[in-house]
């Protein structure tokens, strides 16, 4: 969870007095769970595993972020030949299938919940991983944006533009989006958010309904750190006695 004085996501009220500490500590996705249970969904799993998703797939496009940059720098070392050329269109392909597997995952969440402060950050970032999903799409059929295909998109607006990179930026017909650390920055601070406002929603909705499950959600993440001052506090009175 980021750690931000943004007041959005915006937390529910009860947890004013709860340290930022603690409530960042708490997994979001046990507490949808708790929530939907709460509601008697019996979908409830399904939001659960698509929120569970997030991270592995930021893991992914990770992973995917390191092969782009080495794929540059190959590129910029040696003498230029298709098969990097190739290497570095299917890194950054597949990065931004990641984007795009994060956008439908988090929509799924906010779809099936009826969350609204899960639906407000998809929209914030709406443009922005449309561009990116657009983008992909254009990689995913790159056949038909060949001179010849019978499906060729007229729309382009540089045909002769066929996969080029600049800096971090990648362009095709024109159109162009950015595939550096910025880029994923920028999505793990979307999923970062995202959490962030499913936690607040879920956590609200607890509250109404088992007050008692949020309450326990709460003492069992403070609990490694109240056993680690009374840890400390043992240790400095064992010290004194020794002293003594």
């Amino acid at each position: 969870m980021k750690n931000s004085t943004s007041v959005f996501p915006k937390p529910p009220a009860f947890l004013d007095f709860v340290p930022r500490s603690i409530v960042r500590k708490l997994d979001a996705a046990e507490a949808l769970l708790f929530a939907l249970d709460s509601r008697s969904r019996s979908s409830a799993y399904g939001p659960h595993i698509a929120l569970g998703s997030l991270r592995s797939t930021l893991a992914a496009a990770q992973v995917q972020q390191q092969r782009i940059r080495r794929a540059k720098k190959s590129i910029l070392q040696k003498p230029l030949t298709g098969g990097r050329i190739n290497s570095l269109f299917f890194d950054v392909h597949f990065y931004l299938i990641c984007w795009a597997r994060i956008d439908k995952l988090a929509t799924f969440v906010a779809r099936h919940t009826g969350f609204q402060q899960p639906k407000l950050v998809l929209r914030r970032y709406r443009s922005r991983l449309d561009r990116m999903s657009d983008f992909r799409d254009h990689l995913e059929h790159f056949e038909e944006r060949l001179p010849g295909s019978s499906a060729r998109h007229e729309t382009l607006r540089v045909p002769a533009d066929l996969f080029n990179m600049f800096g971090d930026s990648v362009t095709i017909g024109g159109d162009t989006v950015n595939v550096g650390i910025e880029s994923f920055s920028l999505l793990a601070g979307i999923v970062d958010e995202f959490e962030e406002a499913v936690l607040f929603d879920a956590l609200e909705t607890l509250w109404s309904v088992e007050p008692a499950r949020v309450s326990h959600l709460l003492r069992r993440a403070a609990l490694p750190g109240q056993i680690l001052r009374t840890t400390r506090q043992i240790q400095r009175m064992l010290g004194q006695i020794h002293r003594e």
